[in-house]
């Protein structure tokens, strides 16, 4: 048995351990140390002379970790320029804002239609998040009362939509 071959037996384990903590899968790390030991036994038989063949399996079993690694992640990059890529803009399109805006309002305006309390407790409820109960205790009023508004507000909103 040859230095190389001595060595890899006693320190096999330690090997494996090094490439589990560094977040190999068992499986993985075994098959980079056979990949590593085939490599060095092939350059030896091409008659390649190491001084130190421990360190260099070491080094070849890390450096194959390395390689694994990077190309496991080569379809998260791409050779292009930013500027060639077609990536989706999230702000809405020119006609869709248009539509929002008309949308908005139109809500505007029958909200302006309706009382102004009622519209004040709709306000409150649909955009801010008020609660019916806070809005009942801020305008001193019963909860049923503040359910009656945000109802009025809606019918008034539903009647308009149904308009068009």
């Amino acid at each position: 048995m040859d230095r190389l071959s001595s060595w890899f037996v006693s320190n096999v384990s330690w090997l494996k351990n090094q490439l589990i903590r560094r977040g190999r899968a068992r499986a993985d790390a075994e098959d980079l140390i056979q990949e590593g030991i085939l490599r060095v036994y092939e350059y030896r038989a091409r008659g390649g002379q190491l001084r130190e063949p421990e360190a260099v399996l070491v080094r070849t079993v890390s450096r194959l970790a390395i390689n694994q690694r990077r190309d496991s992640h080569r379809d998260l990059y791409t050779q292009r320029v930013l500027e060639d890529l077609a990536i989706a803009d999230p702000a809405p399109r020119p006609e869709e804002s248009l539509d929002m805006q008309q949308r908005l309002e139109q809500v505007l305006r029958v909200l302006e239609a309706v009382p102004p309390r009622t519209r004040e407790v709709f306000l409150l409820h649909r955009l801010a998040g008020a609660s019916q109960e806070d809005i009942a205790r801020q305008f001193g009023i019963s909860v049923s009362a503040v359910e009656k508004h945000v109802a009025r507000a809606v019918a008034a909103l539903i009647t308009e939509r149904l308009k068009e």
